[in-house]
């Protein structure tokens, strides 16, 4: 397994699981930030508002991995935190594939980005600015796209209302 994005035992802490074998990878990340977006169901703090913007942040990486080109790299940011903002840095590679790994930058935080909208945001991160905690391995685009999908699938069949 690439990875796997699901929210456990929700209260907005600690709350946000993310494994991936193949980085020997597993975090755990607030829904804080997903709580309070008030651009998106304003009135609302339901588990069902963090899931819709969970579904809306992994179909965002899906753009992303689709469109990525050859040397060229993108975030994919997952924890949302006061200090830091812990995001996959990948790099467009030859025969449909990717380099990945994950790690944080402290240029941007949490509370610097609005969730709901997550594809205006032009993550402008150097080099010497993204602490990277992982290897980088290569993988295929449509292996990792998959394995996003099949954490959305999850993600839907919790919601009460599809």
């Amino acid at each position: 397994m690439i990875l796997n994005i699901d929210i456990d035992n929700y209260q907005g802490h600690n709350d946000l699981l993310l494994k991936s074998d193949v980085l020997a990878l597993e975090e755990l990340a607030d829904t804080y930030y997903f709580i309070i977006d008030r651009h998106f169901r304003p009135d609302e703090e339901t588990i069902e508002k963090v899931i819709m913007l969970l579904i809306g942040l992994l179909q965002f990486w899906i753009n992303e991995i689709e469109n990525i080109g050859e040397k060229k790299t993108s975030y994919l940011p997952f924890d949302f935190s006061d200090q830091y903002l812990g995001c996959f840095r990948i790099v467009g590679s030859k025969h449909n594939e990717i380099d990945i790994d994950y790690g944080s930058t402290t240029k941007y935080q949490g509370w610097g980005i609005t969730i709901s909208k997550i594809d205006q945001v032009k993550f402008n991160i150097l080099q010497d600015e993204y602490q990277r905690d992982t290897e980088t391995v290569k993988v295929a685009k449509t292996e990792i796209i998959e394995n996003i999908r099949a954490s959305i699938s999850n993600l839907q069949s919790k919601l009460s209302i599809k």
